[in-house]
């Protein structure tokens, strides 16, 4: 019996490595995501602790101005950082969802491929039985004759 190739294997090995590649740029994307995240959370809590020192600085009833105004400094510099860290984010959650997209036309390509290869399969080994049964009653016949 002939072993089933299937004739467009290449171009399904070629599909699946394009999928395992969307697959590795959507993991990075989503490693990005989650570094801005952590880095938003981490400049929102600096902005948290100046303008606590801020409020302790003015409950003390004499207020230090050069130490209040680099602070202000500082925390205006957190904000800043935070809208860019917000617009980062906006950028990369356009990557996130363009990557799913492309991960999804790549898993619906691939996935084509493998059930037309298992629908071929499947006409090969009828067309195969088909042929051995043929072959098995001509014996009988040759025999019976």
């Amino acid at each position: 019996m002939n072993r089933y190739q299937f004739s467009l294997e290449p171009l399904l090995r070629l599909r699946r490595h394009q999928r395992d590649l969307k697959r590795l740029l959507l993991a990075d994307v989503l490693r990005q995501e989650a570094d801005l995240r952590e880095q938003r959370l981490s400049l929102a809590a600096q902005r948290q602790v100046q303008f606590e020192a801020l409020r302790q600085l003015g409950a003390a009833g004499r207020l230090d101005v050069a130490q209040s105004v680099a602070r202000h400094a500082f925390a205006g510099r957190l904000a800043g950082a935070l809208s860019e860290n917000e617009r980062a984010r906006g950028v990369v959650a356009q990557q996130l969802a363009a990557c799913r997209d492309a991960l999804i036309a790549a898993d619906q390509s691939v996935m084509s491929l493998e059930k037309l290869s298992e629908k071929r399969r499947a006409e090969f080994t009828a067309d195969v039985e088909r042929l051995e049964a043929r072959v098995l009653e001509d014996a009988w016949r040759v025999r019976g004759v």
